[in-house]
């Protein structure tokens, strides 16, 4: 495989404010630079609003991948039994090797 790009930013604050225009900025980025495969790693709490920019920035059509932790599918699988119109997803879960309690202790 080769990789042609990698676009890495952190979600650990929350995504309000002046907040959400970073989460945008770097979809946007992810848009525009022709990545067809994403993989997102995050806090339950982000999960719902990274995918809602995603979808209004055109990165949850059928030719885009997520692959996303147990955590991120979880939180999707909630929201889809809520409101199933809510988001159209295509997303392939992996199990993260750290603990819940391993990401709380880093994120302190």
């Amino acid at each position: 495989f080769l990789v042609k790009n990698v676009q890495h930013f952190d979600v650990h604050v929350n995504l309000t404010g002046p907040n959400v225009k970073v989460l945008s900025k770097e979809l946007k980025l992810i848009r525009d630079s022709l990545v067809k495969v994403i993989v997102l790693n995050c806090a339950e709490r982000f999960v719902e609003q990274v995918f809602k920019e995603a979808k209004d920035y055109g990165l949850m059509e059928k030719s885009f991948v997520w692959i996303v932790t147990d955590v991120a599918a979880t939180k999707l699988e909630e929201i889809s039994k809520k409101d199933p119109d809510s988001l159209t997803y295509r997303a392939l879960s992996v199990q993260c090797p750290i603990t819940v309690e391993d990401q709380i202790k880093m994120h302190r």
